[in-house]
């Protein structure tokens, strides 16, 4: 509480209570806060001051509007004689917070003292008195002191606002030199240039009559001192220029005005035209200029497509979802997606659910996005190289993008990973601060909308890749700018992939017999989950290798009585399979049987586009399928079915490979180097010719083999990296693994996404540590059961083995640079 302020208070009180149109001081608002309410009543009492001594007809409405700015007098300095208007000089002096002495309505030193200390902060001439533009710069809450820090951005902008006060004050009126650019700042400079430019409405808006105004200036131009300083003050709001108001065209000058127009795409040349000016003053920019992209809500057909073509445009922006409890059918589909293609367009997609208010905006609501958004990506064949734009479509103020923004983008890198680039359509604040935060690799500034608080004085994305200016009705778009990172792509992947085409069709045929199914157990709900459908097919495409020759009622007896793992040393035949990765349903076989009788799982395989290596199913299906199953053993913790679901992976893999070298140990054969470990890690067809090794049994096996080969390899990787990339709930499993492979191509980089997958799966610092949960007896589940299923292996070598684990992937990861 501000005493004197309260003292301003109190006398407003005393002598306008009951006054024309004065609003009501209580006791109650005597609180010493000198907010709007102390403000707007001190306007009042002015109003009513004028229109008592000077018989002016001003509505008491405690707006500092132009009646009351004509109804003042000239000049009022030391001396002035009527008490009552100097008062309200000092108390709003006083609320200003400048110290202007007791409230006595004597125009002294105080007052004077006062009044230049506001000039100064102005930035106008100090000479101690009142002039209707400064008495209205006084009565409001706006902010003049400037406390100067090392945010050179915030200097910037107070050297344009002294410069405006003091070249245009008095003939537009004050602007706030307190570092913070908003809507009374924009709108002050658009009158600055307004007034030198000869405008006859001074309204600050920018317009096409102010636009045909603008003077072109270059370095050639003569003259034109007063627009030269104003390009300045414009090209350091844009972050372009730092240097003195000069009203000089030099080399400074031609440089950033290079600078702005090779940012903004508008042609670089160096010379300040009417299309230049437009995009200084206002985020529009010219709006007649012609773009080379647009986004719609509206779906393209053969005609529409073709007819943006010929106008000159490249690429669409198109969105990937409905909006929520929205009316209009916006989402783009395949068919149009085809209909691009064919018409040679480039298409980037947008993501849009809702975004219009503060309160959508959580982390939580961010992963349920990203999901939703990759999962319509995905499921239309977009690679993994393009970038989604999430759209912030509302006037946000820029103190809530920190708090509501940005968790909402920390949520979509969670769910989305490294699935796709994430992108952020919105103003240009929103843009800047997710890019500095590393939340979004590219921006879709939203400048179409000038007056939104959050594109008011701030400077364009460095990583805009489209910038959205203004809606053609006409053709019912919004045209948009694109810049040399726009990343629009032809719809060219419909046709790629592999020989997944047999396994959509044994999808298509589960679906059908589990529809069956479902209308007649469960006739509400006859539709069956992509799921459940996934997991049938997976465990059908694991073959009979490895079906059930064991009941599993004892198995799982042992495990939900005890938590006796050693029943799953029968997956091999069967039991552990059905436990850990589903059942595979006789009736299922049967059915795809009948209408595929030439298909076999174990003779299927496709070719994996990197190393060329035929890839056979049946492992990768049983591995995949077991990371895809929940364990439902109630008490068996993450961490648990997290290692179970890695032994019918990579670490089976790895300890059966242990167990071989360990045997062979035994018998006189050391292997245990770092370079002979790495090289039965992943090992190549007849890599290890010459070598002599031992199985579990002790037998000297007639081919060696590590038991790890690459195959063995690229098929634990990828099922890992499968089960971590793509939510298989909802997205069908020949979606997923044409992705993988042909359309995304991650298998390219699968070395480093397992490696990062894995470290975050076990909450590990590197893959040696990850690798001693099972090659050691660290791990609760790791039993006798599993030496048996494995063979025993040297306990004392678990180090050696993991460290060569470790080299052998980063090795791996190495080659994918």
């Amino acid at each position: 509480m501000d005493k004197m302020v309260q003292k301003v208070q109190t006398w407003l009180m005393e002598h306008y209570n009951g006054k024309d149109r004065f609003e009501t001081i209580k006791e109650e608002d005597i609180d010493g806060i000198a907010g709007t309410g102390t403000v707007r009543r001190l306007i009042e009492a002015l109003q009513i001051e004028l229109n008592e001594n000077f018989n002016t007809k001003i509505i008491v409405d405690g707006s500092f509007g132009l009646g009351t700015l004509k109804g003042l007098p000239a000049i009022i300095g030391k001396g002035y004689n009527i008490p009552n208007i100097v008062c309200i000089i000092q108390g709003s002096l006083w609320c200003k917070g400048y110290s202007a002495g007791e409230i006595d309505g004597i125009y002294g030193d105080g007052v004077v003292a006062g009044v230049r200390r506001f000039q100064r902060d102005a930035g106008i001439n100090e000479d101690g008195i009142i002039r209707p533009y400064i008495l209205q710069g006084i009565m409001n809450t706006d902010g003049y002191a400037f406390s100067n820090n090392s945010n050179s951005r915030k200097s910037g902008i107070h050297r344009i606002q002294l410069a405006m006060n003091k070249y245009y004050g008095l003939k537009i009126g004050l602007t706030a030199p307190n570092g913070d650019w908003d809507k009374k700042s924009q709108r002050n400079f658009i009158k600055c240039c307004q007034s030198e430019w000869g405008i006859s409405v001074v309204d600050g808006v920018w317009g096409d009559n102010t636009m045909k105004s603008a003077p072109t200036l270059s370095k050639n131009v003569s003259g034109y001192k007063a627009s030269k300083i104003l390009l300045q003050m414009a090209l350091t709001l844009s972050g372009n220029y730092n240097g003195e108001f000069t009203g000089i065209f030099d080399d400074a000058t031609y440089k950033a005005v290079y600078n702005f127009q090779d940012t903004m795409e508008i042609g670089a040349e160096g010379v300040v035209g009417k299309g230049t000016w437009a995009s200084l003053l206002s985020t529009r920019g010219n709006t007649s200029r012609k773009a080379k992209a647009f986004d719609t809500n509206v779906r393209l057909t053969s005609e529409t497509a073709m007819k943006y073509k010929n106008l000159g445009y490249t690429d669409v922006g198109r969105y990937l979802t409905n909006v929520k409890n929205g009316v209009l059918d916006k989402r783009i589909t395949p068919e149009e997606l085809d209909i691009i293609k064919k018409t040679g367009l480039k298409v980037f997609p947008i993501f849009q659910k809702y975004g219009r208010e503060n309160d959508y905006f959580t982390q939580n609501q961010g992963e349920t996005d990203g999901k939703e958004a990759m999962l319509a990506a995905i499921n239309l064949g977009f690679p993994s190289t393009v970038t989604i734009y999430f759209a912030i479509d509302y006037d946000i103020y820029k103190s809530d993008i920190d708090k509501y923004i940005v968790p909402y983008f920390k949520g979509i890198h969670k769910s989305m990973g490294k699935s796709y680039s994430i992108g952020v359509y919105g103003p240009r604040a929103v843009c800047n601060l997710l890019y500095e935060n590393k939340l979004a690799e590219y921006s879709f500034v939203s400048d179409m909308s000038s007056g939104f608080s959050s594109n008011i004085g701030e400077v364009m994305p460095v990583n805009w890749a489209y910038e959205q200016f203004f809606e053609d009705k006409s053709l019912n778009i919004d045209k948009c700018m694109t810049s040399k990172r726009s990343t629009g792509v032809v719809p060219d992947w419909t046709n790629k992939g592999g020989n997944f085409n047999e396994i959509k069709n044994i999808y298509d045929t589960v679906n059908k017999y589990l529809t069956v199914i479902l209308a007649i157990t469960h006739p509400a709900s006859s539709t069956p989950k992509i799921y459940d459908i996934n997991k049938c097919i997976l465990a059908y495409l694991r073959s009979s290798n490895y079906d059930i020759t064991v009941g599993i009622d004892k198995v799982l007896d042992k495990i939900i009585s005890n938590k006796d793992f050693s029943g799953l040393k029968e997956f091999g035949k069967g039991a552990g399979w059905n436990i850990l990765a589903g059942e595979r349903h006789p009736d299922i076989v049967k059915t795809v049987e009948k209408n595929y009788p030439d298909f076999d799982p174990k003779k299927y395989s496709f070719q994996d586009p990197i190393t060329s290596i035929d890839i056979e199913i049946t492992h990768f299906a049983a591995t995949l399928g077991a990371y895809i199953t929940t364990f439902f053993i109630t008490d068996l913790g993450k961490s648990e079915e997290s290692a179970l679901d890695s032994y019918t992976g990579w670490a089976g893999d790895l300890i059966q490979m242990y167990a071989i070298i360990s045997m062979s140990l035994e018998k006189g054969y050391n292997y245990f180097d770092n370079t002979n470990l790495q090289k039965m890690i992943g090992t190549l067809d007849g890599e290890l010719n010459g070598y002599i090794m031992f199985d579990k049994n002790g037998e000297e096996m007639s081919k060696p083999s590590s038991g790890f080969s690459i195959v063995d390899l690229i098929q634990d990787v990828d099922a890992f990296n499968i089960y971590k990339m793509y939510n298989l709930n909802k997205i069908e499993i020949y979606n997923a693994l044409n992705d993988y492979y042909y359309v995304s191509a991650k298998c390219k980089k699968r070395y480093t996404y397992f490696k990062d997958f894995l470290l975050a799966e076990f909450k590990k610092e590197s893959l040696s540590d990850v690798a001693k949960i099972f090659t050691s007896r660290e791990h609760s589940i790791l039993s006798d059961s599993f030496e048996e299923l494995f063979g025993k292996f040297d306990s004392d070598k678990s180090e050696q083995v993991a460290k060569a684990f470790q080299d052998k992937i980063e090795y791996l990861i190495e080659n994918e640079k």
